[in-house]
């Protein structure tokens, strides 16, 4: 009875112990796999500075099958004392990406299934904002061709990847305005666009001047106004033009305003709320009345006493007809609330499918009718109750990518 009951517990204990026995043997032979791996690929990466250059040339047709596997022990001979193997290291380490990027987007765009992104870098953060039709997919497959290395980089050291965005900005710049007769790729200018929306990069004022000249190039503009990628750009435009304007909030609005693009609301309340330089808080104003509502009626009535001159201009005679950064505030302000101008005296407003009004036409040829006008909003402000204030839209956190 009692050798009954020994077989019987250890039997029990067997059962019991027999998968973490199993799974410890399955991590034993992958750990040896990966050395065995990690020996034949060290192999390998010495031959590449052998004295025969078949055996050299083979070495590299080795580790090129290896694929990614292959990249950790390149990289660390990239510091290899032999220049030859330095040299064949760093060409491999950039065929294998090139390989392995392929071979990513080719798979991706085989499947429509928007969650699968295949491991390239970015999709998270694009499908949310761009989308996940054929078109948007296609465009974004082109944005990992054309800018590998900035996507690459952008999975690692922030400081790193912050540098080569810049170097590459400068890059296109000069393919921009120094051969006029060369088209940039206008999948580079989308995925710069893109990639500098991401709020890790710290974008400086000089840089973003930069990168809104990216949008005048041709072939960029050609995406913009037709084609099946037209939607997708205009939607990476405005995802740039509402990130942080890093003090070029008044080239965003401009954007905006020319390609009809709501985001331009972000950087237009921020010029309304800076209240600097007459013609740039106008383009804010004039953006706050086309994209706002009700709610940034409290915000645009703090320009009420910004005498700031927009424009001036002579009617008839000697009469001058000024239009101060008070006016286009009045003006717009009567838009949010759909009152009639007409009441309101202003004799040169004029209605801009651009931009609501003409900059410069809602002024006024004196003071007095200037008061006149003023007077009137206060007495439909009284009659009628304080909208809740709403502030500049939030911006959503960042989706990793």
């Amino acid at each position: 009875m009692r050798q009954l009951r020994t077989r019987s517990f250890c039997l029990i204990v067997g059962v019991i112990l027999l998968p973490s026995a199993r799974a410890e043997m399955r991590s034993d032979t992958s750990t040896a796999g990966r050395h065995a791996q990690n020996r034949s690929t060290l192999r390998l990466v010495r031959l590449l500075g052998d004295d025969s250059f078949a055996v050299r040339e083979q070495a590299s047709r080795d580790l090129i099958k290896l694929g990614p596997a292959a990249l950790p022990v390149l990289r660390e001979a990239l510091s290899d004392p032999e220049l030859e193997r330095r040299f064949r290291s760093r060409r491999l380490i950039d065929a294998i990406q090139r390989q392995d990027l392929a071979r990513r987007v080719a798979a991706f765009l085989k499947k429509s299934d928007a969650s699968e992104g295949h491991g390239l870098p970015g999709w998270t953060r694009y499908r949310a904002a761009v989308g996940t039709d054929a078109a948007a997919r296609k465009l974004f497959a082109d944005m990992q061709r054309a800018e590998a290395k900035l996507f690459r980089l952008s999975r690692g050291d922030d400081k790193r990847w912050q540098n080569e965005f810049e170097k590459r900005c400068a890059e296109l710049v000069g393919q921009m305005f120094t051969h006029r007769s060369r088209k940039t790729n206008a999948a580079s200018v989308a995925a710069v666009l893109f990639l500098g929306s991401d709020r890790r990069l710290k974008i400086p004022a000089q840089l973003n001047i930069l990168m809104s000249r990216f949008v005048s190039d041709r072939s960029f503009r050609q995406m913009l106004s037709g084609g099946d990628s037209s939607t997708a750009a205009r939607r990476l435009l405005g995802l740039w033009v509402k990130s942080p304007a890093g003090g070029d909030a008044y080239r965003k609005v401009a954007l905006a305003i020319q390609y009809n693009l709501k985001e331009g609301l972000v950087p237009g309340l921020e010029l309304v709320r800076a209240g600097a330089g007459g013609r740039q808080v106008e383009y804010g104003l004039l953006v706050v009345g086309r994209f706002g509502n009700r709610s940034h009626i409290s915000l645009v009535e703090k320009q009420l006493d910004n005498k700031t001159l927009t424009s001036r201009s002579r009617r008839t005679g000697r009469e001058v007809y000024r239009c101060e950064v008070r006016d286009v505030a009045l003006a717009v302000l009567v838009h949010l609330t759909a009152q009639d101008a007409g009441p309101y005296h202003f004799a040169r407003l004029r209605q801009n499918k651009r931009y609501l009004f003409s900059p410069g036409s809602a002024g006024f040829s004196n003071d007095t009718v200037r008061r006149s006008a003023r007077d009137r909003w206060n007495r439909w402000r009284a009659a009628h109750s304080r909208p809740a204030a709403d502030p500049t839209p939030k911006r959503k956190a960042p989706i990793p990518g």
